[in-house]
């Protein structure tokens, strides 16, 4: 894990925390992916929810996009680059794909920065593998990358859920 994000649980306020925002992050830190979810003003149900992570797969229109399903209730979809963690991460990639069991950290925290959920969940080899196929070009044009992007999160994301290749957890 993250140096520090080990020793940190619910209650704490996640390292780092400068504003408020409400998004998600993901990427390889330290040989592991790890997820930040922000949202404002989190219910019991989306807490509930966070900590069931019960599927995950790939929506591969122009470029892919992770979408996870916690619980039955939240679709969250997260833009997510290997070939950018590999030009900025690159020992932490090496690390990653040498590991054996591929593990996710998940993070959700609220407007203040504050843990609300924190847990491991262990991914499997073949949606890795899938993901890395998915990104195989390593030239990308990050101006049509971003506008794709923007375009696709104005979807509803249960419309994308449906052509996402899925994997049960």
């Amino acid at each position: 894990m993250q140096a520090g994000l080990e020793e940190i649980k619910a209650g704490d306020k996640y390292p780092g925390w400068e504003k408020p925002f409400e998004s998600s992050l993901m990427g390889i830190i330290d040989g592991e992916i790890q997820l930040l979810v922000s949202l404002p003003y989190p219910r019991e149900i989306d807490i509930e929810d966070f900590k069931n992570l019960t599927a995950y797969g790939i929506y591969n229109e122009k470029y892919p996009l992770v979408i996870w399903q916690f619980g039955k209730n939240f679709l969250l979809p997260t833009p997510y680059n290997p070939e950018f963690e590999k030009q900025f991460r690159p020992n932490d990639v090496e690390k990653f794909i040498c590991q054996k069991n591929k593990i996710m950290t998940r993070v959700l925290i609220d407007q203040n920065g504050i843990v609300r959920v924190i847990s491991l969940a262990k991914l499997k080899s073949s949606f890795i593998e899938d993901l890395q196929k998915a990104w195989s070009d390593s030239k990308t044009d990050w101006r049509r990358y971003n506008s794709w992007l923007s375009q696709i999160f104005r979807k509803n994301t249960y419309k994308i859920w449906e052509k996402v290749k899925k994997y049960k957890y």
